[in-house]
């Protein structure tokens, strides 16, 4: 119930507690088990896989027990990348805020000469947008010369409508085939 409640500290607490009465073997499976998914949800992963380790003990048949012992490994791996990471940015930040104050000279005149390298991308994108504009009117064909198109390829297929009818009316002039028996 507490679990159900989000309250995973309280439920880990109680897990605890009952996890070393005598049970049966696969009551005691699901006790680690549960006590693995209320530390998981703590984000205590070492600790969950540790539980969830103790539970395969019992039953090492459990799916469920596996799939969560491998994604609880593969959680805590994240966050020892992720802090890593944070510890890394940390370092990078406090160098640059070291460097900062020898660089605010540099970066003044580094800042105007970003503007104007944004200016002259601007000015050369809006010219290239005005290019692109021009060939895609260049493409695009008039109502009046699709009109034209359609009508050449319609008279094209009467044509060949009408020549096809008259080498039927040649063929079909003589006498009825006689049937092959």
């Amino acid at each position: 119930a507490l679990y159900k409640q989000g309250k995973y500290a309280d439920a880990a607490n109680i897990y605890n507690s009952i996890k070393d009465e005598k049970m049966s073997k696969k009551n005691k499976a699901n006790v680690y088990y549960n006590l693995g998914n209320s530390l998981f949800q703590d984000k205590k992963y070492p600790e969950s896989i540790d539980a969830y380790k103790m539970s395969l003990k019992q039953d090492p048949n459990d799916m469920d027990t596996k799939y969560n012992l491998s994604y609880a490994m593969s959680m805590m791996k994240q966050d020892k990348q992720k802090n890593q990471q944070q510890n890394k940015d940390n370092k990078d930040n406090k160098d640059n805020k070291d460097n900062k104050d020898n660089k605010d000279n540099k970066d003044n005149k580094d800042n105007k000469d970003k503007k104007d390298q944004q200016n002259k991308d601007n000015k050369d994108q809006k010219n290239e947008q005005k290019q692109s504009k021009q060939q895609q009117d260049k493409q695009q064909i008039s109502k009046e010369d699709a009109q034209r198109m359609l009508q050449a390829v319609s008279d094209e297929e009467k044509n060949t409508q009408d020549k096809l009818k008259k080498e039927k009316v040649i063929v079909g002039t003589g006498s009825k085939p006689e049937k092959d028996w």
